[in-house]
């Protein structure tokens, strides 16, 4: 198994860099740390979930090397760019749905890997690439769907990889920021910074009008975050908060972020950050905050 993973692009997942906001967090806030995933292979955080449900299945004999088995997923794109990495270097077959109102950009880069590319219809949704899935299931039984919202290896990913890698660089953490998505990396991080730091606040960021958690389902425009559903693999004793941002806060954040930090980040970075500098400013100097920066927004430059 590892010999298959050896030498290729798939060995540059993981150990991203942990950096500290300086111009955009003033002297008497606490110390705001973002964890940037764009340097993974692949360009996000999903690269480190689709590696690891492979390398899962893998395991398990579900998935054969070079057998041109067929994945199917639905994604918002990160996660697919992941699975085309792989697929691409183990012999795999790739489909993936994406709601039809997300980036352009990403499908067309989903596409340059070599991935056939389904669009669902959003305005049914939230969930509606979800749906169409299963739909596609229905005709085609052979297709292997790996399921991030409910496979753990999407925990196991945040857990082993992107928590452990924060805890080990830092030696206090008061308060952990992420959106839910898929859920994995509040789930994983959020369980990993538990461990260690007991005492840890562990907030979670949905769109204003769209808290999954609290059942609401309207549409919105922060890609990535609140998909319509409670995901199955969300560990909910980790979360103590759940704070609302508008499209407006994270898009404004976007570009201060370009502007004065020389980060350019995906709209839900700019909801995770938003939010983890509303926290360091009530916390105040000496505690620390942490949050991801799940992608680029290279692939979000119609909201700058």
């Amino acid at each position: 198994m590892e010999k298959e993973f050896r030498n290729t692009v798939i060995d540059y997942i993981g150990n991203t860099p942990l950096i500290q906001l300086r111009r955009v967090a003033s002297e008497d806030m606490a110390d705001v740390y973002v964890k940037l995933e764009e340097f993974n292979a692949g360009g996000s955080v999903k690269s480190r979930v689709a590696i690891q449900m492979i390398r899962e299945a893998q395991e398990k004999g579900v998935l054969v090397p070079n057998s041109r088995q067929t994945i199917i997923e639905p994604t918002g794109g990160n996660t697919g760019i992941g699975l085309a990495m792989a697929a691409s270097i183990l012999g795999y077959n790739l489909i993936l749905v994406i709601p039809d109102n997300y980036s352009k950009e990403k499908i067309r880069m989903l596409e340059a890997y070599g991935a056939k590319v389904y669009l669902s219809d959003s305005s049914t949704g939230n969930d509606s690439h979800i749906r169409l899935v299963k739909e596609m299931l229905n005709e085609h039984p052979e297709y292997i769907w790996l399921d991030q919202l409910s496979n753990m290896g999407n925990v196991e990913a945040h857990y082993r990889g992107t928590g452990k890698e924060i805890v080990s660089e830092l030696e206090q953490i008061d308060c952990f920021v992420a959106g839910m998505g898929s859920s994995g990396t509040i789930s994983g991080v959020g369980k990993a910074i538990r461990e260690k730091f007991s005492n840890a606040n562990i907030v979670v960021v949905q769109p204003k009008g769209c808290q999954s958690l609290e059942g609401n389902s309207a549409p919105h425009k922060i890609q990535g975050l609140s998909i319509g559903m409670i995901p199955p693999i969300l560990q909910g004793e980790v979360i103590d908060n759940a704070i609302d941002i508008t499209y407006e806060e994270a898009n404004e954040m976007m570009k201060q972020l370009a502007c004065k930090e020389g980060l350019l980040v995906g709209i839900s970075a700019g909801a995770n950050i938003c939010i983890a500098l509303k926290f360091a400013k009530e916390l105040g100097r000496g505690k620390v905050v942490v949050t991801v920066a799940p992608d680029s927004g290279r692939s979000y430059l119609e909201h700058y």
